[in-house]
């Protein structure tokens, strides 16, 4: 579903990895908003982005989806994608053994869809890369130490194509949400980086801004009642559009 995504009217507030964990378990554990409800608004969302970066449904894209409720988000986004026709394919990084139940689920629905291409890291013809639209789901806010050689691999790869779009789910895989430190070789550097419910500081240091292309943010369903619960007082963030340029 294509719209205009407007520029945010006013600053919006980051905060850090450790606040945007507390955000998820409030909204879990004291509004009962499941990690279900959250990871479709984000996964929709995603594809609505994509569809502004790809010119028709020609092009093909392309989905790595790690084994977090990252890869869940990319992979809610790849079917909503073949849902509107455009060519999807899913590259799962990671043991499918690892994969968060709810992210099993959306893995084993992509599996059942004839118009999803649905393969693992290892089965991956990295002359694929060429003239695809990239949708980096692999690790987001929850990295920790440095990337997996498996993924820093695919990372090296990803960024040394040049016929490619690269969009990152909350952040480039690689990239510290709260430091916004990251190894050149081992951090995607992306076109265009949507992040859900509020910016993470690592996002908007100097040093970020040479990796994450345009940053997005996209409504999750935080009500402000719960970011009120962590010293934030903001209202209607997302009245004019449920994704923002900021």
């Amino acid at each position: 579903m294509k719209y205009d995504i407007p520029k945010a009217k006013a600053a919006i507030p980051a905060i850090t990895t450790k606040e945007m964990i507390e955000v998820a378990r409030l909204m879990i554990e004291e509004f009962h908003i499941s990690l279900p409800q959250m990871m479709e608004m984000a996964g929709r969302n995603l594809a609505d982005l994509s569809e502004h970066f790809s010119t028709s449904n020609k092009i093909p894209i392309l989905v790595f989806a790690g084994t977090g409720h990252n890869g869940g988000g990319g992979m809610t986004a790849a079917r909503h994608l073949a849902n509107r026709e455009h060519d999807v394919s899913v590259c799962l990084i990671g043991n499918p053994k690892r994969l968060k139940p709810i992210v099993e689920k959306r893995w084993k629905t992509l599996q059942k869809m004839d118009s999803v291409s649905c393969l693992q890291i290892e089965d991956f013809d990295y002359a694929e890369l060429e003239n695809r639209l990239i949708l980096d789901a692999m690790i987001g806010y929850g990295l920790m130490g440095k990337p997996r050689s498996d993924m820093k691999k695919i990372i090296q790869w990803i960024n040394a194509t040049e016929s490619t779009v690269v969009i990152s789910l909350d952040a480039p895989s690689g990239l510290d949400t709260t430091s916004g430190n990251y190894d050149t070789d081992s951090c995607i550097h992306s076109d265009a980086t949507m992040t859900l419910a509020l910016p993470k500081i690592g996002l908007v240091t100097p040093e970020a801004q040479k990796v994450i292309g345009d940053l997005y943010l996209a409504d999750i369903g935080v009500p402000k009642d719960v970011l009120k619960c962590i010293g934030i007082d903001e209202h209607n963030i997302f009245s004019d559009a449920p994704i923002l340029r900021i």
